[in-house]
């Protein structure tokens, strides 16, 4: 596995344990990544957009609805 793809795992594992963390870009290492979550049609669901404005890197995630 590339040092990328294990940078976008720990991204995931981060943003799924607090919505609102700032974490560096793995790819860039030079700004924080921006996230916006986008409804589902699914109530239990949110699909997260998690990207950097510097470098233009992306990637999405699902995370489980908090009730």
């Amino acid at each position: 596995m590339s040092n990328s793809s294990e940078g976008w795992i720990e991204v995931a594992k981060l943003f799924a344990e607090d919505r609102e963390v700032e974490i560096l870009c793995p790819e860039c290492g030079k700004a924080c990544l921006k996230s916006e979550e986008i409804a589902l049609p699914s109530d239990k669901t949110v699909e997260k957009r998690i990207y950097c404005e510097y470098c233009g890197a992306e990637n999405f995630m699902r995370l489980n609805k908090k009730f």
